[in-house]
């Protein structure tokens, strides 16, 4: 047993790169909107048989294993006839860790390279390549450039990406629906004011923070009631303290929404509304 998050623990490669690939959205990519992620510069040198791209600043993750790229390091590709080819980082873990090996480096190749071992459980061996481009060579330069597309979103921005499409979502279905009148009705308890009576479904804006208590009646019906606090309520001088109690927040949206199964109804945020 070996601590990973412990003082004056030895920690070793893998066990960084198991964390790293268990606390992103995907294990193998570049790092979006860091720095330049890993762009060429415009204009490419060339000697008598290579062209050498320039790269900008930026990180990639493969399978765990982060490579940082400086700005200004440059690889030198070979240029043959008319031709197809790739260029990116290639991590080999079958190569010692030394003064004339290094696991790590740029690669091009004028052939599809299909080798990416899984890195977290081939630690001892395995063999990575990593496409950041694809270019096209008529034997005497380059003529165009593709980027991959193989990026990596940190998690603050894909959970408001994810919550911005189920808000539109939501929005969407609201525009769609027969909304419900939410008129305040009857008090039917001291402590709950009831808003609606409703056969399908409605949404909701309360003005203030409390609880909705949400009753199905024999006859299918719908009632609603809202309160500033979480008690019981008194339906025809019954109280029903099992009744569904929501807590809500003032100017939140929220959903009356019956199974399309077992038309049991749900009071649901707009915002966790299934996409």
């Amino acid at each position: 047993m070996r601590g990973i998050t412990f003082d004056n623990e030895n920690v070793s490669a893998i066990m960084d790169a198991l964390l790293n690939a268990y606390s992103c959205e995907k294990r193998t990519g570049i790092f979006s909107g860091y720095s330049d992620e890993c762009d060429i510069q415009t204009g490419i040198s060339y000697g008598s048989s290579t062209a050498t791209v320039t790269f900008k600043k930026g990180a990639v993750m493969i399978c765990g294993r982060v490579i940082y790229i400086d700005a200004g390091e440059p690889l030198a590709i070979p240029l043959t006839a008319t031709s197809t080819g790739c260029f990116g980082i290639k991590v080999d873990l079958s190569k010692s860790v030394g003064a004339s090996e290094i696991q790590y480096e740029f690669f091009s190749s004028l052939t599809v390279v299909t080798t990416q071992d899984d890195l977290l459980n081939n630690e001892t061996d395995g063999v990575y390549y990593f496409v950041i481009y694809n270019y096209v060579s008529d034997g005497s330069a380059i003529t165009s450039t593709i980027k991959t597309n193989e990026m990596i979103t940190d998690l603050a921005t894909v959970l408001e990406t994810i919550n911005a499409s189920l808000l539109l979502k939501a929005e969407k279905d609201a525009s769609n629906i027969t909304k419900a009148s939410w008129v305040t009705a009857l008090n039917w308890s001291p402590d709950y004011t009831r808003i609606s009576s409703e056969l399908s479904m409605g949404t909701y804006t309360p003005a203030s923070n409390g609880y909705i208590l949400l009753y199905t009646e024999g006859d299918g019906v719908v009632e609603l009631y809202f309160g500033a606090t979480d008690s019981g309520i008194l339906i025809g001088g019954i109280l029903h303290d099992s009744a569904t109690i929501i807590p809500v927040k003032e100017g939140d949206g929220y959903f009356l929404k019956r199974s399309t199964i077992d038309g049991q109804a749900f009071f649901i945020p707009c915002s966790y509304v299934e996409v």
